[in-house]
C-alpha cells in the first residue's frame, strides 16, 4: 500500500514499475494456461492411447483401464506449477511424451504459451503447440477441444463478474509484440489495474489494441462499467497523462478524480 501512497503524493509515476507490474500478472496467467494445456493434452494422449474416452463402459475396448490421478510439481520459465494433474492406468503407470517434450523445449514453449494468451487463444497456435510437444501431427479435433478448454477459460476470465471495490484505479497502456505468420507486431496492452481498500493489487483487466486511442480505452472502461465496476467507491484513478485516456475516464466515470502524470 505503501507504494501507491507515494503516487498519490507525488506528481509523477517515476518510482512506480507499472510495466513489471504487467509482466507479473501476464506471467501468472500463461502459467495458468501452459498447466491447462499440459493436463488437457495428457488427458488426449491418454484417451489415444486406450483407444477409448473417460467413461466408456464397453469392456471390449478396454485393454488397460484409467487409475485416478496423482500430483507432481513442474518448474517452468513462469514459476513452478504446483500441482499439475497427471493420469494413470493400471497397466502401464503416467508416463506421457508431452511431459517428455515439454522438458526439451520449454523455452520456446514458454514464449508461445505468453503469446497465446496476449493474442488470444487461436487453433493454429494450439496446434503447432502440440504438434511440437508430441513429435506428431495432431488432429483437427484434438486441437479443437483443447483450444476450446483453453479459450473458454480466457474468456471466462475476460468476462467475469466485477465488484466495485477498489480504492484505487492505476491505468497506462503497456506496448507488446506479438509474434505472428508475418512477423512480430507492435501492439498495446490496455490495462487497468485496482487496489482494493485492504490495500490488494489486482489486475482487473486488460485489451490489446493497435494504440491507446479514446475510443479504444472507452470500450474497455464501458465493458468494466457494463460488469460491475461502476466507480462509485473509486476515490482516484491514476494515469500517465495521456490524453486519450484521460478523455476516456472523464466520459465513463465522470466523478471519478484523476490524477494525470507526465
Amino acid at each position: 500500500m505503501a507504494r501507491l501512497r507515494d503516487v498519490v503524493k507525488e506528481p509523477c509515476l517515476a518510482d512506480f514499475d507499472l510495466e513489471t507490474w504487467v509482466w507479473e500478472d501476464l506471467t501468472a496467467r500463461a502459467r495458468e494456461q501452459l498447466q491447462a494445456l499440459l493436463e488437457a493434452s495428457m488427458e488426449t494422449e491418454l484417451t489415444e492411447r486406450l483407444g477409448y474416452a473417460p467413461y466408456q463402459r464397453d469392456p471390449a475396448l478396454h485393454s488397460d483401464y484409467r487409475n485416478g490421478y496423482y500430483y507432481r510439481n513442474l518448474d517452468t520459465q513462469f514459476g513452478p506449477l504446483e500441482g499439475l494433474q497427471v493420469p494413470r492406468t493400471r497397466a502401464s503407470g503416467a508416463h506421457y511424451r508431452v511431459l517428455e517434450c515439454y522438458s526439451r523445449r520449454a523455452p520456446w514453449v514458454n514464449q508461445l504459451i505468453q503469446e497465446m494468451f496476449l493474442a488470444g487463444i487461436g487453433t493454429r497456435r494450439v496446434g503447432l503447440l502440440l504438434g511440437g510437444l508430441l513429435d506428431a501431427s495432431v488432429s483437427a479435433s484434438t486441437v479443437s477441444r483443447i483450444s476450446a478448454r483453453l479459450d473458454g477459460e480466457v474468456r471466462a476470465w475476460h468476462t467475469r463478474e466485477l465488484k466495485d471495490e477498489y480504492q484505487y484505479l492505476i491505468l497506462d497502456g503497456v506496448r507488446v509484440r506479438i509474434k505472428g505468420a508475418c512477423g512480430a507486431v507492435q501492439w498495446v496492452a490496455l490495462c487497468v489495474y485496482g487496489i482494493t481498500f485492504d490495500g490488494k493489487r489486482e489486475m482487473i483487466d486488460y485489451l490489446p489494441a493497435r494504440s491507446e486511442s479514446e475510443a479504444e480505452w472507452v470500450r474497455l472502461l464501458e465493458d468494466l462499467r457494463r460488469r460491475g465496476l461502476t466507480g462509485e467507491k473509486v476515490e482516484l484513478a491514476v494515469t500517465d497523462g495521456a490524453q486519450g485516456l484521460i478523455n476516456a475516464l472523464q466520459f465513463v466515470f465522470p466523478r471519478v478524480r484523476l490524477q494525470r502524470c507526465g
